[in-house]
């Protein structure tokens, strides 16, 4: 332990905050109860006139169901608890609860203080049936009568219709807004299927209704000669889904604006394109002598979730734990391997140009979850990798990572504590809510005790510089690295992160424009980011949930060069495929997480010496949040940060903070 620091625990204490009046909250300016009146009272008829229709619909079917619907309250600023009051209604189950972006004030809502300052928004969701909103009409009449003292429990039913901007009942839009399946359908069906799938993803309910819903959508689906996929529920993380395959005639239809009976249905919360991985490393190797580095000679603490690695390379031979139940190795072409190999040679090696790097002393866990598909070839690539199409996401990660630790074959993985998530679904860029694979493996990482890792995902369209090459060229290095920030933070709302990277419990990791490659020929290839201290010009950037910052670190990803602004090159190094003694560069989001699950294995190697020296001083529980604080402990912007505050002139002292915290 003499070349490590020593860390030292002090004993907790508590400290109580010191007196004072602090801030008062701003308060938000409401329209009085006749304002409301004029602006809600058609609404409140609204509810009970569509639930009408649906009792008459539901009664042409002679199936016994009661009518439901999922009603929309989005009130300006929250309410306080206002769940129990939902709950204080009979027929009304609560659904949830979210914020939206802040709106700008208006006649009807402002703060009285700032009166220029945004509204923040906040959507509240019900499942009601007709009492239920029969017994809200009336509580709305009795506040409309200008009544103060309201029923026992109902207070903040008073409080939410100052505060109401609209209510509603959830429709066919809100199923499809910001999914991109119309425009994923449209893509799709340029490729002349024969089918197409999508998601449907359902509100959480108990067992027996969610039950009854996806019959009731399996047998409209069945009248559009659509079929089910798979089938998934995890009861922990509130997700219900199920994957359909429909007809691609009926696809061109809804493109068209054709909406079929399953898409109306009040138990499904959205629709949403196939979810998918799709991992591809250009085809471009060279030799390399191998290090002479030990073998390990401890069990796996890394696990990785990816594609096949190629065992038979001289870097990885005798260095990995395979478990392959669903066999996708058998799916490999030679040459295919490829994503899976770079990742776990990166975790076990580092980067190979880093003459300083050692591998680690113990294996590394390999659960596949990719396999090549040759539907997805890309010019100068052998076949992607990606996801079975038969899978819904969510299911097979919970179902691979419940394989590890819970086991009936003997063996024992219980020494894995970090798992490396180099993956994210391209349909699904962070908006808002977390996705429910980031909910899956914040329930995970808090059930098992380890730390994901998960990468932003990479951001794949041009860099518009806004200046032409010639004149690029002239500038100096660090315009040259302002000029690239500020075209960075000019596309940052298609640079969302990709699920899961959102999720709260684990490290998401975004990639640097740095490596360990001492010189080379960049050729016709251009450097847009001479400073290796900032983001790749590939990287996808926050913010997370609830305005969280994300990412959490970053990560050497390679330098990012451009032909003409345009095209890719790389410069990661890492072991390649094929051959068992070449590699190839790479660059990206996929090798800076993988990094970040070596960084974290060299942690734990340090925490297990002091466990090891001081029995009892780490318990084994505490492993996974201590190499998460270490690891986003030893991050700093150093000298980035001149340039990081340079986006002040590009976006403006409002806009600033928004813009430097991703």
């Amino acid at each position: 332990m003499a070349e490590r620091p020593l860390l030292l625990f002090p004993q907790a204490i508590k400290q109580l905050p010191a007196k004072g009046r602090g801030f008062p909250p701003s308060r938000v300016n409401k329209p009085g109860v006749a304002r409301q009146k004029d602006r809600l009272g058609p609404a409140f008829q609204k509810l009970e006139d569509a639930f009408e229709a649906k009792r008459a619909e539901l009664s042409k079917l002679a199936s016994g169901m009661e009518p439901e619907k999922v009603l929309v309250i989005e009130t300006a600023d929250a309410v306080s608890d206002f769940q129990r009051a939902v709950r204080s209604i009979p027929g009304m189950e609560w659904l949830g609860e979210f914020e939206l972006d802040d709106m700008e004030p208006d006649e009807n809502f402002r703060f009285a203080d700032k009166p220029d300052k945004q509204i923040p928004q906040v959507l509240y969701l019900a499942m009601t049936n007709q009492r239920a909103i029969e017994e809200i009409v009336s509580l709305w009449n009795f506040w409309e009568a200008d009544k103060q003292k309201f029923p026992r429990g109902k207070t903040k039913w008073r409080d939410l219709f100052s505060l109401c901007r609209t209510i509603r009942y959830w429709n066919t839009d809100d199923r499809l807004k910001e999914t991109g399946l119309i425009d994923a359908l449209q893509d799709i069906l340029a490729d002349a299927p024969q089918s197409v799938s999508m998601e449907i993803e359902f509100w959480h309910r108990s067992e027996a209704r969610l039950r009854a819903s996806k019959e009731r959508v399996l047998s409209l689906l069945r009248e559009a000669d659509g079929e089910i996929v798979a089938d998934a529920h995890i009861d922990e993380i509130g997700y219900s889904a199920i994957k359909a395959s429909i007809p691609a005639e009926l696809a061109g239809r809804i493109v068209g604006g054709h909406r079929p009976g399953f898409f109306n249905e009040d138990a499904v919360y959205c629709l949403r394109p196939e979810g998918q991985c799709v991992t591809s490393i250009p085809d471009s190797v060279e030799s390399a002598s191998v290090p002479d580095r030990p073998l390990p000679t401890e069990p796996p603490v890394v696990a990785i979730l990816d594609g096949v690695p190629f065992q038979r390379h001289q870097y990885l031979v005798d260095r990995i734990e395979l478990d392959d139940p669903d066999n996708f190795a058998g799916a490999y072409q030679a040459g295919e391997q490829k994503h899976g190999t770079a990742m776990v040679s990166l975790v076990i090696h580092g980067e190979l140009n880093d003459v300083d790097a050692s591998a680690l002393n113990s294996k590394v866990y390999v659960r596949p979850v990719t396999a090549p598909d040759r539907t997805h070839v890309m010019p100068n690539q052998t076949a992607a990798e990606i996801i079975p199409s038969k899978e819904l996401i969510v299911d097979f990660i919970h179902r691979a990572v419940k394989e590890i630790f819970e086991r009936n074959d003997g063996k024992d993985f219980s020494t894995v504590k970090v798992v490396n998530v180099s993956l994210g679904d391209l349909s699904r860029p962070f908006s808002r809510t977390a996705s429910p694979w980031a909910r899956l493996l914040d329930w995970l990482s808090w059930k098992y005790q380890v730390l994901f890792c998960v990468s932003t995902g990479n951001y794949g369209d041009d860099v518009d510089l806004g200046i032409a090459p010639q004149n690029f060229a002239k500038l100096n290095d660090d315009d040259k690295s302002q000029k690239t920030l500020a075209a960075m933070a000019e596309s940052l709302p298609n640079r969302r992160l990709l699920s899961p990277a959102e999720s709260m419990n684990a490290i998401t990791v975004v990639a640097l424009h740095r490596d360990s490659v001492q010189k080379f020929d960049p050729k016709a290839r251009v450097d847009i980011q001479p400073d290796d201290n900032l983001p790749s010009p590939v990287s996808r950037l926050g913010a997370g949930f609830r305005n969280s910052i994300k990412p959490d670190i970053f990560m050497p990803g390679g330098r990012q060069l451009y032909r003409n602004f345009t095209g890719q090159s790389a410069a990661s190094h890492s072991a390649g495929t094929g051959r068992t003694d070449c590699t190839t560069y790479i660059r990206g989001t996929s090798g800076a997480t993988a990094l970040a699950s070596r960084g974290a294995a060299r942690i734990h190697e340090a925490l297990r010496e002091m466990q090891s020296e001081n029995s009892g001083a780490i318990p084994d529980a505490n492993l996974a949040v201590l190499m998460k604080a270490l690891l986003v402990h030893g991050a700093a912007w150093g000298d980035a940060q001149y340039h990081i505050e340079i986006l002040k002139q590009y976006a403006g002292p409002r806009n600033f903070k928004r813009y430097s915290v991703r």
